[in-house]
């Protein structure tokens, strides 16, 4: 026991020390789709470290046969793992990544043609021979076409899902407990990388692990359960991209998540094509983008991504992944799909008339512009029109109802604040009453004339109208007079606001690479509005860019004195930049 506490205390001690360990799918994806490979595993993994003559003395232990040290590197250290792995990085890293791949104790030697293996095992020994590694002969296999790697399969043909994952999760019976179910989600996110939409698969297990004093599973979990199995009988195979291949991607969002966001390496490496019809490049670019939206823009902007309109699917594999993220819902009239109704009633000495608008979910509006054939008070056009109204709502099938009304009398009458006294008014709110119970929710509200503008409008242009019965009018809007104006010619052409204008625009890159890479994180600082470029600014609001005769313009009212008296140099520059010029001719 004396031994472990000095050992706990050594611990204690010692500086963490963080080596990263490699991407395990990164490893895996620069394997696959070599034509022979060569899988070792070394010998006592740490007890080949040997330690310096002056830190052995930390590692001593007592027995009762007198006091010992380790002589090599013994299992349990913290830095262990990091210490592992630098050294095999260190030994191997002429090789790494072109015919050798290091995770710990793990090594693979890879060959992309059959005829090149032999050379690259022998490079690989004189290595390990030089460093006097030892290899464990029973877990080795050599010149094999695929094998198990880092929990995965990998072969010439891509990478397939560890078999031996796949059954335990196959032939496992229905959780009965907590840690069964715990069991499953785990082996589950081993197979995260083969399983589409896994988070909607695993949700139900998921849900269940909240419940921890009363542990249910019942139907909501057993199916799901069953299709998971049956989705585990025909995983995908992956295959790695080309070096230099253009990666297209399809965008879909679902309601849960399971994992953390990521991004794989070697997107780094690739031209990314995104395929949507959602602006995505406006609303990341805009001015007034929020904070979160600012930090994704910040982390994608690490990739070369260009986003394309998405065009007509017609390989399978897209067909299946968009009928699969596609949600399939049934609309019916849930509570959430309200509709609005406006009304406004109007008696002059002309007529009587109602004014009446009616709003779906989807924001569109109808109108109703109706003159009374009989005179009537301003109370009974109000009803008129509620009442009218409420019969077209219902005929349009609108279900749940928020009617709106600048009338307070009428709006406390039908919520039973006031007492209707007169009989008119009693048989107004008996029909209103009937016509209630033909919505499933419906309430009615008051609210300010300024805010009744459209119905008040309706009103009391049907009360003016003599005959509107077969009068049609067209409203038309002239935005600017018919006098013909002056017209300049203006010269157009292209100057350095040209690339950066068809890049934000339009997407369009120079052919040359490097211009092209240059022109993306130069244009990072420009933006558009209403069709004018603008740079950003620190100091500054945002910053007109002029062409060169523009400017050349600016700079000589500048030194005439038109914005001022005239100054040193620098503080002509500084004014150029910050000078407002947008009233000067």
């Amino acid at each position: 026991m004396e031994n472990v506490h000095r050992f706990l205390r050594l611990e204690q001690s010692m500086p963490q020390r963080f080596y990263p360990l490699p991407r395990i799918d990164q490893l895996v994806d620069s394997t696959s789709g070599c034509e022979l490979l060569s899988m070792m595993d070394a010998s006592q993994e740490y007890h080949q470290i040997m330690l310096a003559p002056e830190d052995r003395k930390k590692v001593s232990f007592i027995t009762s046969e007198g006091t010992f040290c380790y002589v090599a590197m013994p299992f349990g250290l913290k830095n262990g793992g990091a210490t592992y792995q630098r050294l095999v990085d260190k030994i191997f890293h002429p090789q790494i990544g072109r015919n050798v791949e290091v995770y710990v104790d793990d090594m693979l030697v890879k060959s992309k043609k059959a005829a090149d293996h032999v050379k690259d095992l022998e490079e690989t020994f004189s290595v390990l021979r030089k460093y006097k590694l030892k290899l464990n002969p029973a877990k080795c296999a050599f010149r094999v076409q695929g094998g198990r790697f880092l929990g995965f399969m990998v072969t010439q043909r891509g990478i397939e899902a560890n078999l031996l994952k796949i059954k335990a999760i196959i032939n496992m019976k229905a959780p009965t407990c907590l840690n069964e179910a715990q069991r499953l989600t785990g082996r589950i996110a081993a197979l995260s990388r083969f399983i589409s939409k896994s988070a909607k698969k695993s949700l139900p297990f998921f849900k269940t692990l909240r419940k921890a004093k009363t542990f249910e599973w019942g139907t909501p979990c057993q199916l799901p359960f069953e299709e998971l199995k049956a989705y585990l009988a025909r995983l995908p195979l992956l295959v790695k991209p080309s070096p230099g291949e253009a990666l297209y991607l399809y965008l879909s969002a679902a309601p849960q998540a399971s994992l953390p966001k990521g991004y794989a390496p070697t997107s780094c490496f690739h031209p990314i094509g995104v395929k949507t019809n959602t602006p995505l490049k406006q609303t990341l670019g805009k001015p007034d983008t929020s904070g979160r939206l600012v930090k994704w823009a910040v982390e994608l902007s690490e990739y070369d991504i260009s986003y394309l309109p998405r065009t007509t699917i017609k390989a399978q594999a897209l067909a299946d992944f968009i009928s699969e993220m596609t949600e399939i819902t049934i609309k019916e009239a849930s509570q959430d799909q309200k509709w609005l109704l406006h009304i406004d009633g109007s008696s002059t000495a002309q007529g009587s008339a109602a004014g009446i608008v009616i709003t779906t979910p989807q924001g569109e509006d109808l109108e109703f512009a109706i003159k009374f054939g009989f005179k009537a008070s301003n109370n009974e056009a109000e009803y008129e029109a509620l009442v009218i109204g409420l019969k077209m709502a219902h005929e349009t099938g609108a279900k749940h109802l928020l009617a709106y009304s600048d009338s307070q009398l009428v709006v406390k009458q039908v919520e039973g604040t006031y007492e209707a006294k007169e009989k008119s008014m009693i048989q107004y709110l008996q029909q209103i009453a009937d016509l209630k119970t033909k919505f499933h929710h419906f309430q009615i509200i008051q609210i300010p004339r300024e805010e009744n503008v459209k119905a008040d409008f309706l009103s009391k242009l049907a009360s003016n109208l003599e005959d509107c019965r077969t009068r049609h009018i067209t409203i038309h809007y002239l935005p600017e007079a018919r006098a013909p104006l002056a017209v300049q010619p203006i010269t157009t052409g292209e100057d350095w606001k040209t690339p950066i204008i068809k890049w934000i625009e339009e997407g369009l890159l120079p052919e040359n690479q490097w211009e092209a890479a240059r022109l993306k994180t130069r244009a990072t600082r420009f933006i558009i509005q209403e069709h004018i470029l603008y740079k950003k600014s620190y100091t500054h609001p945002l910053l007109r860019c002029l062409s060169r005769e523009e400017g050349i313009h600016i700079l000589q009212e500048i030194h005439s004195g038109c914005y001022g008296a005239r100054v040193g140099t620098r503080i002509l520059a500084n004014k150029a930049l910050g000078q407002d010029t947008s009233g000067q001719p």
